[in-house]
């Protein structure tokens, strides 16, 4: 038995939008392309969830289960392109529109599409603080949350200041965090016995978009 590597003949060209009221255009325009196809898909502004003037899309296509997604979750639509001009979708008979969201039976949740594909859209990270936990050995963990936008990679650094001995932040230092179910973690070493330590995390999306965290709770580090 041999297995062969292949490669699509025709470049697969993806898209992706955010459901929102503001999209709202954005989706009906799908919804128009894709009953083009033969494809089912609905959108309506109803009320749910506790939300007014709620945006719901519901899709029905070949081969496919039913989709439906409410707004923050992402719809990847693929073999199609958009023009944001003419706010009109061209798609192909191969054409998908794939939901990530909170609904049961997707293919995957909203931080699934964050860590699957990228795209150049604003960067949404809510760091206010991050917060910082004494450890000893004279060291500290950092934790705070990953973004919640698909413009990843994304490339991290911290300003550490030491309160007792230095009120003036030290340089930046790169740093490669771990994440555990979107929160993201960090342990920086080499610290001054019962000096007090405060920092701020910075982030840098894929397309060059940088964020800077609130200074975090201050703490002393232990021997």
């Amino acid at each position: 038995m041999t297995v062969l590597s292949v490669a699509r003949i025709a470049t697969q060209n993806l898209a992706a939008f955010q459901v929102s009221t503001a999209n709202a255009g954005v989706a009906f325009a799908l919804q128009n392309a894709l009953m083009g196809i033969g494809s089912q898909a609905s959108m309506k502004v109803t009320t749910g969830l506790n939300v007014a003037n709620l945006l719901q899309v519901a899709i029905t296509q070949p081969s496919l289960p039913d989709q439906f997604a409410w707004p923050g979750d992402w719809v990847l639509v693929t073999d199609a392109t958009y023009d944001a001009v003419s706010n009109t979708w061209t798609v192909a008979s191969t054409t998908q529109a794939i939901v990530y969201g909170i609904g049961v039976g997707q293919i995957g949740t909203r931080q699934d599409f964050v860590n699957t594909f990228t795209a150049d859209t604003p960067l949404v990270w809510d760091a206010a603080a991050p917060t910082v936990t004494a450890e000893t050995g004279a060291a500290v963990t950092v934790s705070f949350p990953a973004p919640t936008s698909a413009d990843g990679p994304w490339t991290w650094s911290y300003t550490l200041t030491n309160t007792t001995a230095a009120p003036k932040p030290a340089p930046p230092t790169p740093f490669t965090p771990t994440n555990t179910n979107g929160v993201l973690t960090t342990t920086i070493d080499g610290l001054t016995a019962s000096d007090e330590y405060t920092l701020t995390v910075t982030c840098t999306d894929n397309y060059g978009n940088t964020a800077t965290s609130a200074p975090s709770n201050t703490v002393t580090a232990t021997t």
